[in-house]
């Protein structure tokens, strides 16, 4: 990094995930942060890109599971709850998700 530094070249090294998580820049931005997970409790994400100075976002509700919106997604597709509860029988869906 110091022959690039003196070249006057823009570079930086590509870090591991411990380095990225203790580089004070990142800190100091708030590039990571903790969500809520059902199965972990919490995981390690990306902040919200943009954080605009006015409007600067956030994280308002955790990743859904999987499945978790398929029986309401679908029905805004048209599926009635009879076709729905084929793919459950199926085993295509989940009966709550």
């Amino acid at each position: 990094m110091r022959v690039f530094h003196e070249a006057e070249v823009t570079a930086t090294p590509v870090y591991d995930i411990d380095q990225f998580l203790n580089d004070p820049h990142v800190q100091a931005r708030g590039v990571v942060v903790e969500a809520p997970d059902a199965e972990a409790g919490s995981v390690l994400m990306h902040n919200i890109v943009p954080r605009l100075s006015e409007t600067p976002g956030s994280l308002r509700t955790p990743a859904p599971n999987l499945g978790e919106h398929t029986r309401e997604i679908l029905a805004g597709l048209g599926y009635n709850e009879e076709k729905l509860a084929a793919l459950q029988s199926a085993g295509a869906i989940k009966g709550s998700g």
